[in-house]
């Protein structure tokens, strides 16, 4: 067998020096990986993960492979699915759901408005609806501070603007639709019901057939917890890292070998 993990957390560059990332440390994924390579069919792993995330050790089955932004990360997972055969892939790396779009700042957007409104009839409700259009074509004029490698330390302050990424997730079955695929949900301080019916939503939409869902105000470096849902509804609750790594090997494993001998 051959099974696909991420992990850790995607890095999206303001610059060559500064950047905005996550507190994802890969320990999770980490600990998936371990608890896969305990069982005799499987042949490789190919571990995803960002530059700073924990990695297995010492194991040849294991096929380590960089990534950085959210770009990279789907041009390497795409590399992997279009040249592979997978059997497993866990998703738990923590993507980043917005990119660095462009950086200016207070002073060079109010220049740069003041430029384009000086060929604008104010009076004009024609030209008033083109305003937005306006403000976006600013915001993107001065993308070229990120560009040129470091930003200025002169500047009095600085906006940056974020743009969606692409949800990493629903590639995976397109490219590799007989792969039993995990899913993360992870939410913030919230009732046990709606962390299901997110895992849920989030299940049927990408075609997942496992995910696992925790809540942040849950977690902690010496405890984690949460809910390990099938597509049949029915989900049940793991408390500790290694116990929810061996649930989700186990559960790839069988199910994996369940559909070779379909």
């Amino acid at each position: 067998m051959k099974i696909v993990i991420t992990s850790g957390g995607t890095i999206e560059k303001i610059d060559e020096v500064r950047y905005i990332t996550n507190n994802s440390t890969g320990a999770l994924g980490c600990a998936i990986a371990e608890s896969f390579l305990c069982f005799k069919e499987i042949e490789e792993i190919f571990y995803v993960c960002s530059p700073t995330a924990i990695i297995p050790q010492n194991y040849d089955k294991v096929k380590i492979c960089r990534v950085t932004g959210v770009q990279h990360l789907q041009e390497t997972l795409a590399r992997i699915l279009s040249s592979e055969t997978v059997d497993g892939i866990v998703h738990c790396m923590a993507v980043s759901d917005y990119a660095v779009d462009t950086v200016t700042s207070t002073n060079l957007l109010v220049s740069q408005v003041s430029d384009e409104l000086s060929y604008l009839d104010k009076s004009c409700a024609e030209s008033k609806s083109e305003l937005p259009a306006l403000l976006e074509r600013c915001l993107r004029a001065e993308n070229k501070n990120a560009e040129s490698g470091k930003i200025s330390s002169d500047m009095d302050d600085l906006i940056v603007v974020l743009k969606k990424t692409p949800k990493i997730i629903s590639m995976f079955k397109p490219l590799q639709p007989r792969a039993v695929l995990v899913g993360f949900k992870l939410l913030n301080n919230v009732t046990t019901d709606d962390l299901i019916e997110a895992a849920t939503y989030l299940m049927r939409r990408n075609g997942c057939d496992y995910v696992f869902a925790n809540d942040l105000a849950e977690l902690s470096p010496e405890h984690h917890c949460g809910y390990l849902l099938q597509t049949d509804g029915t989900y049940e609750k793991i408390l500790g890292r290694t116990q929810i790594a061996d649930a989700i090997a186990s559960s790839v494993i069988i199910e994996a070998l369940r559909r070779a001998k379909l």
